[in-house]
């Protein structure tokens, strides 16, 4: 027979873990309107800020892709201006620097290089001595037109 301690511990994890996995999904936003309303109250009382139910920062990925595809900005001053929009207003995304490359570019290992701060040179020697030479030459492909098999 077990020993009331014993129920008292699995009744006690029990509630902690349902506290643990309710908080969780609040803070994800995800738990119907009703209870996502009462956690955000409650929570909200013991200092824990989770939205409320109608606290949805974007409403759907259309509404960002428009912003993304519209606005005249760039490099990080674009993903700055998309992040702020998709997290209503949280993000903290361009506030810590800038991109060490001009953007938009051509991209390819001459801007990496300058990106990573020469890191990105050293990387694509030791691919390309691992592959025999392959690493360097599939490069190139990027300047050839493809066109998909039939």
């Amino acid at each position: 027979m077990r020993s009331r301690f014993f129920r008292v511990k699995v009744v006690g994890l029990v509630v902690a873990g349902t506290i643990l996995g309710t908080t969780g999904l609040a803070a994800a936003g995800v738990l119907p309107d009703a209870a996502q309303n009462a956690a955000s109250t409650v929570l909200s009382k013991v200092g824990i800020s989770v939205p409320a139910a109608d606290e949805h920062p974007a409403s759907t990925g259309t509404d960002i892709s428009g912003i993304a595809t519209t606005t005249d900005v760039t490099g990080v001053d674009k993903g700055a201006e998309i992040s702020s929009t998709a997290s209503g207003g949280v993000s903290q995304a361009g506030l810590n620097g800038s991109a060490p490359v001009t953007t938009p570019n051509t991209g390819g290992t001459a801007t990496a290089d300058t990106a990573s701060g020469g890191a990105a040179d050293s990387g694509t020697a030791t691919a390309d001595d691992a592959s025999q030479g392959h690493s360097s030459a599939g490069s190139a492909n990027a300047q050839a037109t493809h066109s998909p098999t039939p």
